[in-house]
Protein backbone atom coordinates (compact mmCIF):
# COMPACT_ATOMS: atom_id res chain seq x y z
CA UNK A 1 0.00 0.00 0.00
CA UNK A 2 1.13 3.23 -0.99
CA UNK A 3 1.77 6.20 1.79
CA UNK A 4 0.16 9.52 1.20
CA UNK A 5 2.60 12.22 0.17
CA UNK A 6 1.49 15.69 0.88
CA UNK A 7 2.43 18.61 -1.45
CA UNK A 8 5.67 20.99 0.22
CA UNK A 9 3.22 23.72 0.02
CA UNK A 10 0.93 21.91 2.67
CA UNK A 11 3.96 21.50 4.74
CA UNK A 12 5.60 24.93 4.29
CA UNK A 13 2.63 27.03 3.42
CA UNK A 14 2.54 29.05 6.53
CA UNK A 15 5.79 30.54 5.69
CA UNK A 16 3.53 32.74 3.37
CA UNK A 17 1.89 34.53 6.47
CA UNK A 18 -1.59 34.86 7.45
CA UNK A 19 -3.32 38.00 6.91
CA UNK A 20 -5.91 39.64 9.65
CA UNK A 21 -8.58 41.58 7.98
CA UNK A 22 -10.43 44.53 9.51
CA UNK A 23 -14.42 44.76 10.17
CA UNK A 24 -14.64 45.71 6.46
CA UNK A 25 -12.75 42.81 5.13
CA UNK A 26 -9.81 44.48 4.08
CA UNK A 27 -6.04 43.06 5.38
CA UNK A 28 -4.80 44.99 8.43
CA UNK A 29 -1.38 42.75 8.48
CA UNK A 30 0.08 39.96 7.83
CA UNK A 31 1.43 37.81 10.86
CA UNK A 32 4.48 35.74 10.14
CA UNK A 33 5.80 32.43 12.11
CA UNK A 34 8.26 33.50 14.87
CA UNK A 35 11.94 32.12 13.67
CA UNK A 36 11.83 29.34 15.99
CA UNK A 37 8.29 28.08 14.58
CA UNK A 38 9.85 28.99 10.97
CA UNK A 39 13.06 27.03 11.63
CA UNK A 40 10.71 23.86 12.82
CA UNK A 41 8.55 24.14 9.80
CA UNK A 42 11.42 23.77 7.01
CA UNK A 43 12.95 20.89 9.20
CA UNK A 44 9.44 19.04 8.49
CA UNK A 45 9.90 19.88 4.63
CA UNK A 46 13.72 18.42 5.19
CA UNK A 47 12.10 15.44 6.78
CA UNK A 48 9.77 15.08 3.75
CA UNK A 49 11.88 14.72 1.27
CA UNK A 50 14.42 12.44 3.76
CA UNK A 51 11.62 10.08 3.93
CA UNK A 52 10.16 9.47 0.27
CA UNK A 53 13.30 10.63 -1.42
CA UNK A 54 11.57 12.84 -3.76
CA UNK A 55 13.91 15.20 -4.88
CA UNK A 56 11.92 17.17 -7.07
CA UNK A 57 10.88 18.59 -3.91
CA UNK A 58 14.53 20.25 -3.02
CA UNK A 59 13.28 23.38 -5.82
CA UNK A 60 9.77 23.91 -3.74
CA UNK A 61 11.62 23.63 -0.50
CA UNK A 62 14.51 25.80 -1.50
CA UNK A 63 11.81 28.63 -2.49
CA UNK A 64 10.93 28.47 1.03
CA UNK A 65 14.46 28.58 2.66
CA UNK A 66 14.02 32.56 1.94
CA UNK A 67 11.43 32.85 3.97
CA UNK A 68 12.64 31.21 7.03
CA UNK A 69 15.94 33.51 7.50
CA UNK A 70 18.12 35.29 5.55
CA UNK A 71 21.16 33.98 8.09
CA UNK A 72 23.52 32.16 6.88
CA UNK A 73 24.80 28.95 8.09
CA UNK A 74 21.91 27.08 9.99
CA UNK A 75 22.36 23.42 10.06
CA UNK A 76 19.67 22.67 8.05
CA UNK A 77 21.69 23.93 5.13
CA UNK A 78 24.36 20.94 5.51
CA UNK A 79 21.47 18.66 5.14
CA UNK A 80 19.75 20.34 2.43
CA UNK A 81 22.97 20.59 0.52
CA UNK A 82 23.58 16.71 1.60
CA UNK A 83 20.18 15.85 -0.20
CA UNK A 84 20.50 17.65 -3.39
CA UNK A 85 24.27 16.05 -3.75
CA UNK A 86 22.40 12.39 -3.29
CA UNK A 87 20.03 13.52 -5.93
CA UNK A 88 22.98 13.44 -8.70
CA UNK A 89 21.91 17.31 -10.14
CA UNK A 90 23.01 18.26 -13.50
CA UNK A 91 25.07 21.71 -13.25
CA UNK A 92 22.12 23.58 -15.22
CA UNK A 93 19.66 22.34 -12.42
CA UNK A 94 22.40 23.37 -9.65
CA UNK A 95 22.34 26.67 -11.19
CA UNK A 96 18.29 26.40 -10.64
CA UNK A 97 18.64 25.15 -6.94
CA UNK A 98 21.14 28.29 -6.48
CA UNK A 99 19.22 30.88 -7.58
CA UNK A 100 15.76 29.93 -5.49
CA UNK A 101 17.92 30.57 -2.18
CA UNK A 102 18.72 33.99 -0.34
CA UNK A 103 20.85 36.26 -1.50
CA UNK A 104 23.59 36.22 -0.20
CA UNK A 105 23.60 33.04 1.18
CA UNK A 106 26.60 30.25 2.00
CA UNK A 107 24.28 27.84 0.33
CA UNK A 108 23.33 29.79 -2.61
CA UNK A 109 26.83 30.14 -2.97
CA UNK A 110 27.78 25.93 -2.69
CA UNK A 111 24.99 25.96 -5.22
CA UNK A 112 26.90 27.85 -7.92
CA UNK A 113 29.74 26.55 -7.26
CA UNK A 114 28.67 23.10 -8.03
CA UNK A 115 27.16 24.58 -10.60
CA UNK A 116 30.52 25.06 -12.74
Amino acid sequence: MQRFKPPMYMICGALDGRSVYDANGKVKWVEYPTLTRRLQIYREGLELIIVFRDYDDLFALAVYRRYVTQRCGIKMDEIFFTLALEAGLTPERWEDLARRMPDRSLIRGQCFFRQT
